[in-house]
């Protein structure tokens, strides 16, 4: 699993940054939703910039954490309000800047 951000210039890749996060392989559980809240502000400003947001995994309890580790991240980083940040996530998903693949 990893967190991903890239910034394009032209249509090409840039700059290209993985962070793992790896929940099986050690004692000290590392999620995603983790990774995330530690890069918060470069998520806030990926999305500032119009980036797409995807989630891919196991459907049981990772969308919901990641969903609100990015609530957290607009708090935080956009120093939105709570409300202010549901909603924001949710224009997201209305706009079809916040996407999940879940199974």
């Amino acid at each position: 699993k990893a967190v991903v951000s890239t910034q394009s210039t032209g249509g090409e890749v840039s700059n290209l940054v993985v962070f793992t996060a790896f929940s099986r392989d050690q004692d000290h559980k590392v999620y995603v939703q983790h990774r995330l809240v530690e890069q918060g502000g470069r998520i806030w400003g990926l999305l500032q910039q119009g980036a797409v947001f995807c989630v891919a995994g196991n459907s049981k309890n990772m969308p919901f954490q990641v969903k609100d580790a990015l609530i957290k991240i607009c708090m935080v980083h956009g120093k939105l309000t709570k409300t202010d940040s549901e909603s924001y996530v949710e224009q997201l998903i209305r706009n079809k800047l916040y996407q999940t693949e879940t199974w």
